[in-house]
């Protein structure tokens, strides 16, 4: 389940506000925000760090975004997304050391699939072979 399947409840929005507002002292009483916080960081509506011990909340732009229109930003299509390793300067790096720069596996195979014009084919198994498009795994 995407986390934009579920909004985020009241508490939750409570808490986003308070977030956007730079969180105030003395607004919120004990440790119940710092959860609802969590499952605002797992939305990626804000950030939480804790250095130093201390805790600290801040605003992410689809955060932003959330409070202006009520809805989450659009998603980035794998067709639009900028795949690591295909810049001109990725590339001349590449050039100057004579191959390609490894890429973890998983950035390999989201550059196959937008080469693949947004899907790609799982060689060797034939009739019902697995697939991979911008819309997910077809087994």
């Amino acid at each position: 389940m995407d986390y934009r399947d579920k909004p985020p409840n009241s508490r939750q929005l409570e808490v986003l506000c308070w977030i956007a507002g730079k969180c105030p002292e003395g607004v919120m009483q004990g440790h119940a925000h710092k959860s609802s916080a969590v499952a605002l960081q797992s939305r990626q509506l804000v950030t939480i760090s804790r250095r130093g011990g201390v805790w600290a909340a801040r605003m992410t732009e689809a955060g932003r975004i959330y409070l202006k229109t009520g809805h989450y930003p659009p998603r980035r299509s794998l067709a639009t997304a900028k795949v690591p390793g295909t810049s001109k300067k990725e590339a001349a790096k590449r050039a100057q050391t004579g191959g390609p720069a490894a890429r973890p596996p998983a950035e390999q195979l989201v550059a196959q699939v937008v080469e693949g014009g947004g899907s790609l084919k799982m060689p060797g198994c034939g009739a019902g072979t697995p697939s991979i498009s911008k819309t997910g795994l077809t087994l």
